[in-house]
Parts: structure tokens; C-alpha cells; sequence
């Protein structure tokens, strides 16, 4: 198996980079609708607090259907079976602490969320 340099730059850089998901989360298929409709009503706000919010969605979407296609693809003797994003939310959380660090921002908290949704 070969990655391209391309592939490699988007492993290795932009899909363990804060900015670039919450960027890219808008253009992504969800088939959780009610996500889908959550993500969707609070992509307009620049708000630091919810855009932490929103990429952690955005990532525990993508590792919920991460492991749905693992166990297929060990199901079907498949060639991959390492999860991949569990990787990139560490990276991301590491992110975000930075940027709460230089900010002085908080996450929200629950009844943020409700209030903003």
C-alpha cells in the first residue's frame, strides 16, 4: 500500500489540525440527522467555546463510524484494522488547550450547549 505526497501531507498535518476540521465538518456526509442538524444550526458562530464543541462532534462522529467499518473490515479479513481517529482527537485536544491557554477561553458547558443549539 502507497500513500501519495499529498495523502501524506493531509495525514501527517491538516486532518490533526483544529482549523482545518472545523472547516471541513460542513462539507462532510452525516447520517445522523439530529447531528447533522446540530452541526449545521451552529456553523455561523465564530465563538471559540463552540467551535471546540462542534469539532469534538464533528470527531466523535467520525470515530463512532470508524468502528463500525473496523468490525466489517475485520468481518471480511479487511487490511485495515487500526483505528485512526482516536490519534487525531488526542492531537486535537492538545490543540485546543493551546488555543484555551492563549485565549483564556473555556469549553462550554451543558447548559451552554442547550442554550445555543
Amino acid at each position: 500500500m502507497r500513500i501519495t505526497a499529498s495523502g501524506a501531507y493531509y495525514w501527517r498535518y491538516l486532518v490533526r489540525s483544529f482549523a482545518y476540521l472545523d472547516l471541513v465538518y460542513v462539507d462532510t456526509p452525516l447520517d445522523d440527522k439530529r447531528l447533522a442538524e446540530r452541526l449545521g444550526d451552529v456553523a455561523h458562530i465564530v465563538d471559540l467555546s463552540v467551535r471546540f464543541d462542534r469539532v469534538r462532534s464533528f470527531l466523535e462522529y467520525l470515530q463512532k463510524r470508524e468502528a463500525d467499518e473496523l468490525i466489517m473490515a475485520i468481518q471480511r479479513d479487511g487490511a485495515y484494522r487500526t483505528p485512526l481517529v482516536p490519534e487525531i482527537r488526542a492531537q486535537i485536544e492538545v490543540q485546543i488547550e493551546e488555543i484555551r491557554l492563549k485565549t483564556g477561553v473555556s469549553d462550554l458547558d451543558e447548559s451552554d450547549t442547550a442554550s445555543r443549539s
